[in-house]
């Protein structure tokens, strides 16, 4: 009997993978989504493998290294970077593969004569069982706070020694309660405390103002106003006394704390100089301005430095408004304004005292005064002669009898 063969039917094996689809489909949304994050990060972002080769990297360190990502894969440090960073770089690779330990250093490029310094954070590159396989890291270029810092540190240590070194007294203290934080050398020889004496003390415990009000005023200007120039106040040294002094202040931010910076000189001989030289001006002044005779000074452009009242009388003006003026302005006679400046001028030229028996002067009547007169040259330190010195008398009546 023969047996002939015929496909009756099939037998199907239908397997349900949806699920396995979807979790492909959200790796590759994973995957596309990390990688979209790395590439948009300005951060140099990598991943190595123990051997130290680059698995992968992304864009903004493919764009420093002038490479395609595609062309750094497989590549390691010493292909791609300076010997001495690379070194470096695969030293903190190895401490990380062997302690397992999530390590920040700081690694320095140079290259053309410029270095920058990056700071990065390396962590282990594990597989699914949790093995070391590799390293990833993140390195952020922080050149640029690398030298504002160094510029802060450079700034503070002149500001250090610009201190330390100022024979000006300058103070820091806390503007709300006046504790003191610094002061200098200055400022203690100046104030004469010794620095421990002054420790964890305001201004107000050591009676430096001579009143609490004379210290809030200062504070309220200094607040509104935001800094203060050369202002005179009296501040209380250690034996009591009250010294005059200049001072300058500024504002600052200190630890947290509203403070400000005081910079001050001890101007107490120099009032009393100015006060005893105001004093003797007065008494000069009213020597000069009881004199009935003519007293004044004037500069080679015929300007009056100095005059008495009676050239004043004589011109119809005060001594302040004749100050700074000319004959010129006072005087219609032009005969006479030019004979007076050539007669001063030669004075100057000469440098030699000279003596004029008679010469007129037309005042502001309009009357015709007679004036004896004599004149000297003033001279600089130099021995040039920069004013005239004149006196005159008036010498009208007797020329007036004599006639």
């Amino acid at each position: 009997m023969l047996f002939r063969s015929e496909i009756l039917g099939a037998i199907v094996l239908n397997e349900d993978i949806t699920d396995r689809v979807r979790a492909e489909q959200a790796l590759r949304q994973n995957h596309a989504l990390l990688t979209a994050i790395m590439d948009t990060a300005t951060e140099i972002i990598y991943v190595k493998d123990c051997d130290g080769r680059y698995l992968h990297m992304n864009k903004a360190g493919a764009r420093l290294l002038g490479m395609t990502v595609e062309e750094i894969i497989g590549w390691d440090d010493y292909a791609l970077w300076p010997s001495e960073l690379a070194t470096s770089c695969r030293a903190t690779d190895r401490r990380v593969t062997e302690s397992g330990e999530v390590l920040t250093v700081e690694e320095t490029e140079t290259s053309n004569g410029k270095t920058t310094t990056y700071l990065t954070t390396k962590a282990p590159y594990r597989d699914p069982e949790g093995r070391i396989i590799g390293v990833i890291g993140v390195s952020r270029d922080i050149t640029e706070r690398k030298q504002a810092e160094e510029d802060l540190r450079a700034s503070e240590e002149r500001f250090a020694k610009a201190f330390r070194s100022s024979p000006y007294p300058i103070v820091i203290s806390e503007v709300e309660s006046g504790l003191f934080i610094e002061a200098n050398d200055a400022a203690f020889r100046n104030f004469g405390y010794q620095p421990e004496e002054v420790t964890n003390r305001t201004s107000t415990e050591l009676h430096l103002w001579p009143t609490p009000d004379h210290r809030r005023r200062f504070v309220e200007h200094l607040q509104q106003t935001g800094a203060i120039r050369n202002l005179e106040i009296d501040i209380r040294i250690r034996r009591g006394e009250l010294r005059h002094c200049l001072v300058s202040a500024e504002l600052i931010e200190l630890h947290g704390k509203h403070c400000m910076v005081t910079v001050g000189s001890d101007i107490t001989e120099q009032k009393r100089a100015e006060q005893k030289l105001q004093q003797s001006h007065a008494f000069i002044r009213q020597i000069i301005d009881t004199d009935p005779n003519f007293i004044f000074a004037k500069d080679r452009a015929g300007r009056f430095t100095l005059v008495n009242k009676a050239v004043a009388d004589a011109y119809g003006t005060t001594v302040d408004q004749l100050i700074g003026k000319t004959d010129a302005d006072f005087n219609k006679n032009a005969e006479e304004v030019a004979y007076f400046l050539r007669k001063d001028r030669d004075v100057m030229d000469r440098l030699e005292d000279q003596f004029t028996p008679e010469e007129r002067i037309t005042d502001a009547t309009g009357a015709i005064r007679w004036l004896q007169t004599v004149k000297r040259p003033i001279l600089d330190e130099t021995g040039r002669a920069t004013m005239v010195l004149g006196a005159a008398t008036d010498i009208t009546e007797r020329k007036q009898m004599e006639e």
